[in-house]
């Protein structure tokens, strides 16, 4: 991580949400309680600023 711009809690699923603007632009999760273990890449690329996230953990 080198510029993270936004983040959002899903606090239904216990899960990290965030937005990466640096080198690598990406949205990434990981879980809450693992998140050194679970850290997931979602998008990564072709993507101008990533900056913002909202999570809807209800629907």
């Amino acid at each position: 991580l080198d510029n993270v711009e936004g983040i959002s809690v899903d606090w239904i699923g216990n899960n990290l949400y965030w937005t990466n603007d640096g080198y690598r632009k990406t949205i990434s999760v990981a879980r809450l309680e693992r998140a050194s273990e679970t850290r997931k890449t979602l998008l990564e690329g072709d993507m101008s600023h990533p900056r913002a996230i909202v999570v809807d953990p209800l629907n």
